[in-house]
């Protein structure tokens, strides 16, 4: 982090109290988590100083278990600097997932470097999850973004993308996969649109 503030020092501070093993994640570890899952950080690089360091150095994840891998871009699909530095520095073949995780964030457009993305990771299915935690999303605002992303994808990618299944989570909270035997199917508890 670099600027830690006041959470950051508690958060510190806390584990060291409770003695907790703590890893600073750097592009290239891969932590198991249980016998037959992996995750693998890619992003960043190294920490970058700019205009919008909390999106530049985003954390990007890619979990990896049999018959399943997650790419989870988070905030880091609304940084063009980020994007570009996954296309330029990742073997394209760590891209590649059955899906890919956003965080959208109604006050910064996702930028064509994402669609550039999508076309390397080859998902089948894109969930978008809000920018603000705990905060749903309203309906307006889904219907906007869903255009903005629906005409990004279509015009980068020349229709590549046409297939893919794009899901917007309404809000923050517990996200479940089932394998379906045809393709991967997200389900989440309190869903807006079975709600409305």
């Amino acid at each position: 982090m670099l600027h830690p503030n006041a959470t950051y020092a508690r958060w510190r501070r806390t584990i060291s109290e409770r003695a907790i093993p703590y890893v600073v994640a750097q592009q290239g570890s891969m932590i198991p988590s249980g016998a037959n899952m992996q995750i693998q950080v890619l992003w960043p690089l190294e920490l970058h100083k700019g205009s919008d360091e909390a999106r530049d150095n985003s954390l990007v994840l890619r979990l990896t278990a049999p018959g399943l891998s997650l790419l989870l871009l988070g905030e880091a699909a609304t940084s063009n600097y980020a994007l570009q530095g996954l296309l330029d520095d990742i073997d394209p073949t760590y891209l590649q997932a059955d899906i890919v995780q956003v965080v959208d964030n109604a006050n910064k457009p996702f930028p064509q470097a994402l669609a550039t993305l999508l076309t390397k990771a080859q998902p089948a299915q894109l969930i978008v999850t809000p920018g603000t935690p705990g905060r749903g999303v309203n309906k307006q605002a889904l219907s906007t973004s869903s255009e903005e992303l629906s005409t990004l994808l279509s015009r980068e990618t020349g229709g590549l993308l046409s297939t893919l299944a794009v899901r917007f989570i309404a809000q923050t909270g517990t996200l479940t996969l089932r394998d379906t035997g045809q393709g991967w199917q997200s389900f989440e508890e309190n869903d807006l649109f079975s709600s409305s």
